[in-house]
């Protein structure tokens, strides 16, 4: 019989970053605010070059200014995610696993192959098992995790994405191909600031808001390696 959803405990299994200091928020607040104006000067820039109808000039910018709009998107999620770890209205409610979880690996499997990469999906969960969660929470962890898959592994390679029990919990593991990991480097992951890739665009706070959101939500994330691959499985207590 489903039972209601029980009230928030915090999970203690897992060490957890801190809230952000009052340095460490205007330290992100100042790059924030610096990659803002630097793209948007970029796309004004473009704007006054059409007007001009200096056509050279445009074709020389269009690819330019793609990839800042695409910088805009990522800091504007960046911003929302922020926002939402560091709120305290959490809202928990009965979720059917099967339901919630087919609607994200469809979207997951498109992002996928718009981005060169093929996907491939395990739902190995009855129809009958429930989470009691914040979807909105549990989205921004798995849409990081989706994010980071496709922007770290190489075209062509496969993602997959893995959906079981584990006695009462549950869990969702996404796997990607990538550079040989040492397993001591694991955990500094989830740190805020911690980037092991300094070549590909970010601002190493997007596992550290998992993990921070896991907690939020009485679950857990933790990352594995295999033979050039990496996992990260989130956990959460799941009902029948």
């Amino acid at each position: 019989m489903q039972q209601d959803c029980l009230p928030l405990v915090a999970s203690e299994t897992q060490t957890v970053a801190p809230a952000v200091t009052t340095d460490q928020l205007l330290f992100m607040m100042a790059s924030w605010s610096h990659d803002l104006l630097s793209n948007f000067n970029s796309i004004i820039t473009l704007n006054e070059l059409v007007q001009r109808d200096d056509p050279a000039s445009v074709l020389e910018f269009v690819d330019n200014i793609q990839f800042r709009i695409q910088t805009l998107q990522r800091l504007s999620k960046t911003i929302y995610q922020f926002s939402q770890v560091e709120s305290e209205k959490i809202e928990m409610e009965d979720i059917p696993v099967r339901t919630y979880i087919k609607k994200r690996l469809h979207s997951y499997e498109i992002l996928a192959q718009r981005t060169g990469r093929h996907f491939e999906s395990e739902l190995m969960i009855p129809d009958s098992v429930h989470i009691c969660t914040d979807s909105a929470r549990l989205d921004l962890v798995l849409e990081n995790l989706i994010t980071n898959a496709v922007k770290y592994s190489p075209e062509a390679s496969t993602i997959i994405a893995n959906v079981r029990t584990i006695d009462d919990q549950l869990a969702i593991t996404l796997t990607n191909s990538c550079v040989n990991m040492p397993e001591e480097y694991l955990d500094m992951i989830f740190k805020p600031y911690v980037r092991l890739d300094n070549s590909i665009p970010g601002y190493g706070i997007g596992l550290a808001t998992c993990r921070r959101l896991c907690s939020q939500i009485n679950g857990r994330i933790e990352a594995t390696t295999h033979q050039n691959t990496i996992s990260f499985t989130v956990q959460l207590p799941s009902q029948a």
